[in-house]
């Protein structure tokens, strides 16, 4: 809106307004669009830019940014587009690409080389480990390796390909190889080689025999004949004959041992006498065996001639038989070998009492046989009696190994007797019958292992005790990989009962412990409704488990936005807790982020009411601003209209503030302005009172030769002073002194639309 203010000499002033429309109808200027770029690791994300564009008219246009994003944290493709709208113009976008793409191998060094010998290698031992394991993006890792084993050609040497592989858990893979070598260096061990031969004639000399090595490295089994090699001795005395024998081994990789044998043949000059057997002392008749047949000869080979006599003397049941052997040699001694053998009937019977024998000890009886009755050997079948006695302390607290000695006596029809011992054991060793320890139990908790019961323990026993001591031993084998998990186990509880000779029993019952309770949260966060920022997740959250209690769980948060844009988001936000056996719950928190927060007007918004409609202050004369919590960059527009042109200066004006921000949260203020104009037009220029010579005619008055105005427009400078000005001209004669003497008065009134009026007198004589 343009004011003009019209102004007199005498200070009167009127306005007119000129209404100046600008409209922004330009095209947008968009800013430089943001490269598209690949990352490794979803850290080297960057963060969205902020992007302005402008119009013609330099007005700055915010980009509205959505963020799509699809696959996973290993290989996405993010896609960030800025959409720009100004007034009703089709909006312009700016799209932006953001690949993840990680793809790198893992990198490691892989253990060195080596070799082992046979036997030594075994595929479950790791000879080294990889180092300086390094993969992308702080990605988690398994190591793990295979072996492919190649035979050689020989024995069991080998070589083994142990290829290590890395896979980190975006699937990249890296693979290297561990060359392992069985090699096969040991020689064979023979086996049991003979000791060296000495001989005195060449017809004693024995003939060699294959022999035998083990090759320690297949476990196989090398046989050989050996290598010969002799000398050109005669085998006589001072002159020996000497048969080496060389045994070599060797196995299928090369490697060889050997083993040496020496037969020697030395010869002797002495005439040999075989000699007579031992005197002896026999005990029956049926034992005397046939008188040998001795020889004699020259060790190599002449032989003798042997004649044999035999004389008896004594009784039957105690001679003397002598033998005498003579011995003839040509142009040699004669030479004698005696033997006597006296048969005494003094041996006495021969038996073996039975065998000891442990019994229980409620069983034992002294008239009893307890294994087999003996059978009596009497030497020259001489008839026998046999009995028997026992000997033993009944009388103890606990028969269990205490001795009963049962002496066995044999004595044959001449008096010669023989005694042997049984030995029968009183055996308590059997531990009580043990029934039933009570059913096998499955608990929650380790707060639920009950306390062992004897009570539980049903049994028997065959040897009843005085008393009995019980006791029980508890193994705990862990079922779960959490460390920290006490929870989950197998108990194995055994019970022992003791009799009074100390025998024992034991049986045993399975009572698992398994805790598949999920922990509960207690404090867990409400779902939360708010106006623009994101809240941040909460830091403590206390969980309840009915194992552990009540506990300060760790717990984990992860975000998922289900609708992202400036204007509103929808998170669901994931609380997971875990107790110390990996029972785990994930519950969610509902989280709006929604605008809808319209923005405020600030200044001087009152009512107000002046003369003329060019006293309206402008808004920033009020000091009219708009703010938005949100937006902080909210601008207003401002609309004004009043009831009627008709009378400009008696109406109501409305001003109406609009302000919008980006989420089309608009808030609108409307402010009047009452104008009562009573300033009354001005007669700016008139003609003067004028002097007519008679004759001539009186100048005619119209309405444009008046410059007049309404009184604000003559204040404020309005384009057009007289809109809505009605005039009035009024002629009146006023006679003088002769008839063509007189004056004409003429009254001029101008009347504004509002009925505001001013008049003026203009005389012509």
């Amino acid at each position: 809106m343009r004011t003009w203010t019209f102004t007199d000499a005498c200070g009167n002033a009127s306005t007119a307004n000129q209404l100046i429309t600008i409209s922004d109808n330009s095209v947008i200027n968009l800013p430089a669009s943001p490269d598209d770029y690949t990352i490794k690791c979803i850290e080297d994300l960057l963060g969205a830019e902020t992007l302005i564009a402008t119009d013609a008219c330099s007005y700055s246009i915010m980009g509205d940014l959505v963020v799509n994003e699809v696959g996973d944290d290993c290989n996405k493709v993010i896609t960030r587009t800025w959409t720009f709208t100004n007034l009703d113009k089709s909006p312009k976008t700016i799209v932006q690409t953001v690949t993840l793409d990680n793809n790198e191998l893992p990198t490691f060094i892989v253990p060195e080389g080596l070799s082992l010998q046979c036997g030594e290698y075994d595929e479950n031992t790791e000879y080294g480990v990889p180092r300086n394991v390094e993969v992308n993006c702080s990605n988690t890792y398994d190591i793990s390796y295979l072996d492919v084993v190649t035979n050689f050609g020989c024995g069991g040497t080998k070589t083994i390909s142990r290829r290590w592989k890395v896979l980190d858990n975006c699937g990249n893979e890296m693979e290297q190889e561990q060359l392992i070598e069985i090699i096969d260096t040991q020689a064979p061990i023979p086996q049991n080689i003979p000791s060296d031969l000495i001989f005195e004639c060449m017809s004693d000399l024995t003939d060699y025999e294959n022999q035998m090595a083990i090759d320690e490295c297949t476990g196989d089994q090398i046989i050989r004949i050996p290598n010969i090699s002799e000398n050109t001795g005669s085998g006589n005395s001072g002159d020996p004959f000497i048969q080496t024998r060389t045994w070599i081994f060797t196995d299928a990789c090369g490697n060889s041992s050997e083993a040496v044998q020496t037969a020697s043949v030395i010869g002797t000059s002495e005439n040999y006498y075989e000699s007579a057997p031992s005197d002896i002392t026999i005990h029956c008749d049926n034992e005397l065996d046939s008188a040998v047949v001795l020889s004699g000869n020259n060790i190599c080979g002449i032989t003798a001639d042997v004649t044999l006599s035999e004389i008896s003397s004594g009784n039957d049941c105690d001679k003397t038989i002598t033998r005498t052997w003579n011995f003839t040699l040509p142009n040699q001694t004669p030479h004698i070998e005696i033997q006597q053998v006296r048969i005494v009937k003094d041996v006495p019977p021969s038996f073996q009492a039975p065998d000891p024998q442990a019994i229980d000890c409620d069983a034992y009886n002294s008239s009893t046989i307890y294994g087999t009755e003996p059978v009596v050997n009497t030497y020259c079948d001489l008839t026998y009696i046999l009995d028997y006695s026992d000997n033993g302390n009944l009388n103890v607290a606990c028969l269990d190994g205490v001795k009963i000695t049962r002496t066995w006596i044999a004595t044959d029809a001449c008096g010669n007797s023989a005694t042997d011992i049984q030995v029968i054991t009183l055996r308590d060793n059997s531990g009580p019958n043990i029934k039933s320890v009570g059913p096998d139990l499955n608990i929650e908790c380790d707060l639920d292992l009950p306390p062992a019961n004897y009570r539980e323990i049903s049994f028997t026993d065959d040897c009843n005790s005085s008393y009995y001591n019980y006791d029980h031993s508890d193994i705990k084998v862990s079922m779960s990989p959490f460390e920290e998990c006490v929870n989950n186990y197998t108990l194995t509880r055994t019970y022992y009962v003791y009799d009074a000779c100390g025998n024992s029993s034991s049986m045993s019952k399975q009572i698992i412990s398994e805790d598949t309770k999920i922990p509960d949260y207690i404090n867990f966060p409400d779902d939360i409704v708010t106006d623009c920022l994101i809240p941040n997740p909460e830091a403590v959250i206390m969980s309840s488990d009915e194992c552990d209690g009540l506990v300060n769980n760790s717990f984990s948060v992860s975000d998922r936005y289900l609708i992202k844009t400036s204007c509103l988001t929808s998170i669901e936000r994931f609380y997971s807790i875990s107790d110390k056996c990996g029972n785990s719950y994930e519950r969610m928190q509902r989280i709006k982020v929604e605008d809808k927060t319209s923005p405020e007007f600030f200044g001087n918004l009152s009512d107000d009411s002046f003369k003329c409609t060019g006293d309206i202050p402008s808004p920033a004369g009020l000091g009219i601003v708009a703010y938005d919590e949100c937006d902080r960059d909210v601008n207003f527009t401002v609309n004004e209209t009043s009831e009627s042109y008709i009378c400009d200066d008696k109406l109501t004006v409305k001003r109406t503030y609009t302000s919008t921000d980006q989420c089309n949260n608009t808030t609108t203020v409307d402010q009047y302005f009452y104008i009562d104009n009573d300033i009354k037009p001005s007669i700016i220029s008139i003609f003067p009172d004028t002097y007519v010579e008679f004759g001539n005619p009186v100048p005619e008055l119209t309405e444009s030769d008046i410059e007049a105005a309404y009184g604000c427009a003559i204040q404020n400078g309005f384009p057009d002073p007289k809109l809505g000005l009605t005039f009035f001209i009024d002629k009146d004669s006023i006679p003088g002194r002769c008839d063509n003497n007189y004056t004409i008065e003429r009254n001029i009134s101008v009347t504004d639309a509002c009925g505001n009026y001013s008049e003026v007198v203009c005389k012509y004589w």
